[in-house]
């Protein structure tokens, strides 16, 4: 902008007006290049105190232990249902201890010793168990038996008549 001014009075013929137009100019340009040196400076000193002032902070993990399972033996490999109700633990017996989540045990079977790790299936009563030395892969169902206490409930028939109840939870 200042270069077109400066362009038009000297068309103009006001020769003397442009001489401290030139001067000016130089002030300005030489003002603006002390600034940006100085601008340049702060921002390459600022730079790594921002990136180091706005970086993602380290996350703090606490570890807190809901539970611990003493067992009577050796455990070879242990998981969890899906949705968290039991903890199954292979032992090197061959044994799988199935805990309830808050620790009691619920149940001891025997797998064979051959059995080497266990995986929970796509639902919580399936698990699979694999073998290196045999070769193979046992899909196992698991059927959990609940006690239902009927006690002083009312009943028609014989009360000593067996019941079975059956659940269908695999709809879709």
């Amino acid at each position: 902008m200042l270069a077109f001014l400066c362009n038009v009075l000297a068309k103009q013929g006001l020769k003397g007006v442009i001489r401290p137009l030139k001067g000016f100019r130089d002030i300005i340009t030489r003002i603006g290049k002390k600034l940006m040196k100085r601008i340049c400076v702060i921002f390459l000193i600022t730079l790594p105190i921002l990136m180091v002032w706005f970086a993602p902070s380290t996350a703090t993990v606490e570890l807190n232990v809901a539970n611990t399972l003493n067992l009577k033996e050796t455990p070879r490999d242990t998981a969890m249902s899906l949705n968290g109700k039991y903890i199954y633990v292979l032992t090197v017996k061959g044994e799988i201890l199935i805990y309830a989540s808050n620790g009691k045990l619920k149940e001891a079977i025997s797998v064979g010793e051959h059995v080497e790790s266990i995986k929970v299936g796509p639902r919580e009563d399936i698990l699979l168990l694999t073998s290196g030395k045999e070769k193979t892969v046992q899909i196992i169902i698991l059927d959990f038996i609940q006690e239902i206490n009927i006690a002083g409930s009312p009943f028609k028939g014989n009360p000593d008549a067996p019941v079975v109840v059956a659940t269908f939870n695999d709809f879709q």
